[in-house]
């Protein structure tokens, strides 16, 4: 009798996983991102996307920057590490991909050396949910 029960219970929890979606979150990837930023350049980052129910058009996208270097932040940074943006509106699609451009002048921190950075990126639905965290390799912006 007890085993019985047991059997009932697993087959309702194997039935409950295997019903769950898990394509309604957003899923990014990086695809390929400029290694060398030059001076009055851009960092191109391009990325995939997707997601079964298609909710990520007019949501929000997030590129958080990860400073690399061993010496400190200059104290008189003013550049924000966090930069959220609107995700343009487009048809609801599964999957796609988009380019994500910063400029030279919003990487930039210090005139006597070159910074190396990487980008960490996200993007919150139409529906609230957060995709996954994705990190660029490491890239290099020119100083001068």
């Amino acid at each position: 009798m007890k085993n019985k029960y047991f059997v009932l219970l697993l087959l309702a929890i194997i039935m409950y996983a295997c019903s769950k979606d898990n394509q309604s979150k957003p899923t990014l990837s990086v695809e390929s991102v400029t290694s060398v930023v030059p001076l009055g350049g851009a960092l191109e980052a391009k990325l995939k996307f997707t997601q079964k129910n298609g909710k990520l058009s007019g949501g929000v996208f997030f590129a958080v920057r990860k400073r690399l270097n061993i010496i400190p932040t200059p104290p008189n940074n003013m550049l924000a590490d966090t930069i959220p943006g609107p995700i343009p509106t487009f048809p609801d699609k599964s999957k796609g991909e988009f380019v994500f451009t910063l400029q030279w002048a919003d990487l930039h921190e210090d005139d006597d050396r070159n910074d190396t950075l990487a980008l960490q990126f996200f993007a919150i639905d139409t529906q609230g949910d957060s995709s996954n965290f994705v990190t660029t390799p490491p890239f290099t912006v020119l100083s001068q």
